[in-house]
């Protein structure tokens, strides 16, 4: 028979020649911590899913070529200051605040727009439903003008009547009065009718005036919050201080981002009087300069006021 003594260090091709020499019998005893024959059984198991065959030649060359080929270990550039996470962290903070103002503005706007769009069609509909009631009086007023008209020339007729003729004109004139009461009044009944609604548009013509005052005030005020450019600003201060620190890394970047990101860099130190941005950018132009790359940007005019990188 065979005994073998199995442990973590031991290999599935070890086991397996351990336990087929045996000619009637084969045991394997285990290490283990406790005294728990699942312990042992995961053990066991750990050996066998470990090494289960011979590697083939083929498979250990692409092996060895994939280890040869593998990135370099990065070389950083300079060292990252301990201030470096808080000032990352407050250029989030600050685009978070800007991409929260302008979705907020935005979604103002869409609810006063949709005001404004209920308020036309309030107003359309107000104007809708006074239409048969207008109709109404204008036939009542033009027939209360005529009657007037008609009044006046009664009047002039009887003014001008000879001394046979001032009966008939009187008559005629009294006829005029009357058709003219009458039209008066048919045309007070007529506005009366059309008033509720008369009142209803009036009320919506103010309401969607109003509506669309808000509108253009919001827009207005948007405009001179320059939301948008806020955003745009965060997102470059962000995506700088990210290229700074893949720079400073030691991770594979272009001339043309390392220029975008002292730029950026240098911009945010004069806007903000940040020492800390013109430190970053800083550092980048002495590396710069000892490794003979141009970077035909303005060097910022805000001193680091004390603040060194070491490269």
């Amino acid at each position: 028979g065979s005994i073998t003594l199995a442990t973590p260090a031991t290999t599935g091709r070890g086991l397996y020649v351990a336990m087929t020499r045996g000619e009637q019998e084969n045991l394997v005893l285990t290490v283990t911590e406790t005294h728990d024959v699942a312990e042992a059984r995961d053990v066991l198991e750990a050996i066998i899913a470990s090494d289960r065959a011979d590697t083939p030649a083929v498979t250990q060359r692409r092996q060895l070529a994939e280890q040869d080929h593998q990135a370099p270990r990065l070389q950083p550039r300079c060292q990252i200051p301990d201030w470096f996470n808080e000032l990352r962290s407050d250029a989030a903070s600050d685009y978070r605040d800007a991409r929260q103002a302008l979705e907020h503005s935005q979604e103002r706007r869409q609810q006063l727009l949709n005001v404004v769009e209920a308020a036309e069609r309030q107003f359309a509909a107000a104007n809708t439903a006074c239409k048969p009631f207008e109709a109404i009086v204008d036939t009542a007023s033009q027939r209360a003008t005529q009657a007037q008209d008609a009044r006046r020339t009664a009047q002039r007729d009887l003014d001008d009547a000879g001394l046979f003729g001032r009966r008939q004109a009187r008559t005629q004139l009294a006829d005029t009065e009357a058709r003219l009461a009458e039209s008066g009044r048919t045309l007070k009944a007529a506005e009366d009718h059309a008033r509720p609604t008369r009142e209803t548009r009036a009320e919506a013509r103010t309401n969607l005036g109003a509506a669309r005052r808000d509108y253009d005030s919001h827009n207005q005020i948007e405009r001179w919050s320059y939301l948008p450019e806020r955003l745009e600003a965060a997102e470059q201060r962000i995506d700088a201080l990210d290229g700074w620190r893949d720079w400073a890394d030691g991770k594979k970047i272009t001339d043309d981002k390392i220029i975008d990101v002292v730029h950026s860099l240098s911009t945010q130190a004069r806007n903000n009087d940040s020492p800390a941005h013109a430190a970053l950018a800083n550092v980048i132009h002495q590396w710069a300069q000892t490794n003979g790359l141009d970077l035909s940007r303005p060097t910022p005019t805000i001193e680091p006021a004390g603040i060194e990188i070491e490269l």
